[in-house]
């Protein structure tokens, strides 16, 4: 829509007055582009920009399909929050065994497989433990059911999987289910589209 209306934009006021004037002759905009094309008063030079302008609205240069991302991302940027879809949707994440919602209802406690979009990380410095001093990471996951909050990196997944841990990225994560709600992460992956 936002590219056909890019392309009308480039028409001249009178090529838009013939439109509106002969708006039952044609059906989309293509029609409306052949019938300006068809006009006898029309010059060579007017001629070839609405040829090109039909040209480009039959093959498009590149591809109007709006992917979900597209429209999450352009939604939370215009409304604040994505309302269609979301981000996830765009992603396979079949193999998960829960989602957010059904993990804090979960009895098991192993084998646990989540998937969703990185919304917050919180880096720790650990007191206590193996190492004493490293950095661990709690992250906050979201998916279509709800919020995760308490998904645990411990130093040395942090130190494995850091560099897929960042803000709007989409991973699974594969662990146990500690005391609580958090989940333990033994394993991570980046989701595939």
């Amino acid at each position: 829509m936002l590219f056909e209306y890019g392309l009308a934009s480039s028409l001249t006021k009178k090529e838009i007055e013939i439109l509106v004037k002969n708006i039952g002759q044609y059906e989309d905009l293509i029609g409306g582009l052949k019938l300006l094309i068809n006009i006898p008063k029309i010059n060579k030079h007017r001629k070839q920009i609405i040829e090109n302008l039909l040209e480009a609205l039959i093959l498009p240069p590149y591809s109007l399909e709006d992917t979900p991302e597209w429209i999450a991302d352009s939604e939370d940027a215009y409304l604040g929050c994505a309302i269609t879809c979301s981000k996830i949707d765009m992603y396979d994440i079949s193999m998960t065994n829960t989602s957010c919602k059904e993990f804090k209802a979960m009895t098991t406690t192993s084998n646990v497989i989540l998937g969703g979009e990185i919304s917050f990380i919180n880096l720790t410095t650990t007191k206590n433990g193996k190492n004493p001093g490293s950095i661990m990471a709690f992250v906050t996951l979201v998916d279509t059911t709800g919020v995760l909050d308490s998904v645990i990196f411990f130093p040395e997944q942090y130190k494995k999987y850091k560099n897929i841990l960042f803000d709007s990225n989409i991973i699974i994560v594969k662990g146990a289910k500690a005391k609580g709600d958090g989940l333990i992460v033994e394993k991570a992956y980046v989701a595939r589209t």
